[in-house]
């Protein structure tokens, strides 16, 4: 029997959560404990579940480096007047996105599936290198902080950057589901919308045009246009030129 036990912040007890629901049907013992401001998640496995235990909780410490720590790394480096109000979130998302590719053979050169694990310990000090490519980005960004400003400038710069980034599916279709806007890929099977820490948990658009970067897809049609407001709409349309179409 192999014991094993990962240390985090209760600012990521949702993405533990996921892991525990992943890793139950390969694992004898699955609990999260939490001890004042310190959580740890606690399994117990067979031998012949490592293999399978490990690259789950791999994906999910590569997930939690890209989407939480850095961002959180980005905000922190950034000049606060580097972009515009209304796009922030966008191209912090965009920004987070960024050769992603490189960010996870990166972590997973890293990683090695001890007993435990500290996750501040090994992003702080194990992911340093990494920390130092995400620097290079946040500098040569305020050094070009004043055309940021311009919001022509902002969303080509947007546009650049997404299109160099691989797709995570194909095709986004925006459709409409009981007054409810959601996502689709090209096979129609609906897609998830997460909402990252950054993003103002009101603001629809927010969420929807955030999970749409995050996506990077080749292609955008929205069904359901009505329900947007046309800020989104006009986002969109200059991100994706000929490959955004209504269809209603």
């Amino acid at each position: 029997m192999i014991e094993y036990s990962v240390w985090f912040d209760r600012e990521l007890m949702s993405y533990f959560n996921e892991l525990k629901e992943q890793l139950k049907n390969n694992v004898d013992i699955c609990t999260i404990l939490c001890d004042e401001e310190n959580y740890s998640l606690l399994i117990a496995f067979d031998e012949s579940k490592k293999e399978q235990v490990q690259n789950l909780i791999l994906q999910k410490i590569t997930e939690i480096v890209l989407t939480y720590y850095k961002p959180k790394f980005i905000l922190k480096n950034l000049k606060s007047q580097c972009t515009l109000d209304d796009y922030k979130s966008l191209f912090l998302q965009t920004l987070t996105n960024f050769d992603r590719k490189t960010d996870v053979e990166m972590v997973k050169a890293n990683f090695s599936f001890k007993n435990y694990l500290f996750l501040n310990s090994f992003f702080n000090f194990k992911l340093k290198s990494l920390q130092i490519k995400w620097l290079e980005i946040c500098a040569l960004t305020n050094e070009n902080y004043s055309f940021l400003s311009d919001e022509n400038v902002l969303l080509e710069l947007i546009k650049f950057l997404n299109s160099c980034v691989n797709p995570l599916t194909k095709q986004v279709n925006v459709k409409q589901r009981q007054n409810k806007i959601i996502l689709e890929n090209e096979n129609d099977q609906e897609i998830e919308l997460k909402k990252a820490f950054f993003v103002n948990q009101n603001s629809n658009y927010e969420i929807l045009l955030t999970n749409i970067i995050n996506l990077a897809p080749k292609k955008v049609n929205v069904f359901c246009s009505k329900l947007m407001d046309g800020f989104s709409l006009n986002i969109l349309n200059n991100l994706y030129g000929d490959n955004f179409k209504i269809i209603n």
